[in-house]
């Protein structure tokens, strides 16, 4: 565990992975919209993942703000 902390670049290429076989899977077993929907509820705890490590000092602002962004987008214009 302590050498994926170090290692943050591949932590988040691993989680990025884990989360978009998560929503294949899930399409897979619901079909494409309910899928796609319950995909949406993942990432909103992945977000929340945020909140939680945000104490540790592991994102910065600038991560942050992408992550923001990006969760905007997604809100607005997918959902």
């Amino acid at each position: 565990m302590i050498a994926l902390i170090q290692n943050k670049s591949r932590l988040r290429l691993m989680a990025m992975v884990m989360l978009g076989l998560s929503w294949i899977w899930t399409m897979y077993l619901q079909g494409i919209l309910s899928g796609t929907l319950a995909f949406g509820a993942y990432t909103m705890g992945f977000f929340s993942l945020v909140v939680l490590l945000w104490p540790y000092r592991y994102f910065q602002w600038k991560q942050l703000t992408v992550i923001l962004l990006l969760s905007l987008f997604f809100e607005l214009f997918v959902f």
